[in-house]
């Protein structure tokens, strides 16, 4: 649902970029100008080294740095990024992209990502909550000392000047992150419901759900690689050390997120006396997914399982559901109002306009 509703939405705020003026071009020298350096609330020293491609490489004296300048190098590299995923996690697109994103906006704040990040954070680990902290303080040094320095995919979108994020926020953009790629399996389902059929499909999927499916076969066909490499999912291929002319392991993960502008991913590399490590991470979110350090390396695979439970309601329990009435706003159009309604059971998914 995330990559979904970020396409659709770069797609209609591609049509504003359309009509506003390209920026002047601007040497990395400049770029960098705006990087915050001094009066930092560092324990030690933090060097970051920018290679020709601009891919950063953090070396932190003190662990409780690290998290902090990766903070700051997200928010320098992906400021437009992180900001519309904050406005999508919190169905808010349409404050941007106009009228065409709201029944977007009320399928996410049906969903509400962000009404269990209080108790998320609540349980986070002392370490894990000093983590994300320190990232978060990072993200926001970065856009107080600079709140005027909008970079133009955020002037496209309308904005005019950044503000800080709040560790909730933050907590309900993993959330979305995070969210059970099945639903836009469901969407697909749900229509077929009560049709001749279903049932029998419904028991399949049921019985298959829990298993693993890899996106191509091992049996080296070619043309099945090709044609399954478009899927959306993702493969990790690991090559035992017997198997390997260098006598280590090798492991190869293709996230299958395919090309955009700005990328999913983000290559940066890290030292710190704990840890030491290169590979990819998500904007918002302050680890690597995919990487390696000096002892291993890791990655992660999509394994379509099915891990979510819809239930069907009685006339009686829709009848007491709990509604709310939440406001859409709509860039250059009416703001529209909405119902979203709750249950002991969850919010009521057939609500949403898909």
């Amino acid at each position: 649902m995330a990559a979904a509703a970020l396409a659709l939405a770069s797609g209609c705020l591609g049509g504003c970029a359309a009509l506003t003026s390209h920026p002047e071009p601007t040497t990395a020298e400049e770029r960098l100008a705006f990087f915050p350096t001094k009066g930092l609330p560092l324990t030690g020293a933090v060097e970051i080294r920018w290679d020709p491609h601009m891919i950063p490489f953090i070396t932190a004296a003190h662990d409780d740095d690290l998290p902090f300048a990766i903070g700051l190098v997200q928010a320098h590299l992906r400021m437009g990024q992180l900001e519309l995923m904050r406005f999508i996690s919190q169905g808010r697109i349409s404050e941007l992209a106009g009228p065409l994103t709201v029944d977007i906006d009320k399928t996410i704040r049906i969903f509400d990502f962000g009404k269990s990040a209080a108790a998320t954070i609540g349980a986070m680990p002392t370490e894990t909550r000093r983590w994300a902290e320190r990232f978060l303080l990072g993200l926001n040094t970065s856009i107080e000392r600079n709140p005027k320095h909008v970079p133009a995919d955020l002037k496209v979108m309308g904005l005019k000047e950044l503000r800080p994020w709040s560790l909730a926020e933050l907590v309900t953009v993993w959330k979305l992150a995070s969210t059970d790629v099945n639903w836009m399996v469901y969407f697909s389902l749900l229509p077929k419901q009560g049709r001749p059929g279903f049932d029998g499909l419904w028991k399949a999927i049921l019985e298959n759900g829990a298993q693993s499916v890899p996106s191509f076969s091992p049996d080296g066909r070619l043309g099945g690689i090709v044609f399954n490499s478009t899927r959306v999912g993702s493969n990790s291929i690991v090559i035992g050390k017997k198997k390997s002319g260098t006598g280590a392991a090798w492991i190869a993960s293709d996230p299958h997120l395919g090309l955009m502008i700005p990328n999913t991913w983000l290559i940066m590399g890290f030292r710190s006396p704990s840890y030491h490590a290169v590979g990819l991470m998500i904007p918002s979110l302050p680890f690597l997914a995919l990487g390696r350090n000096e002892s291993l390396a890791w990655g992660g695979t999509n394994m379509w399982g099915l891990s979510t439970h819809l239930y069907a309601l009685d006339e009686a329990e829709v009848q007491t559901a709990r509604p709310r009435e939440e406001t859409i706003k709509v860039r250059n159009w009416f703001d529209r109002k909405v119902v979203i309604r709750d249950t002991r059971w969850g919010p009521i998914i057939s609500d949403s306009p898909f």
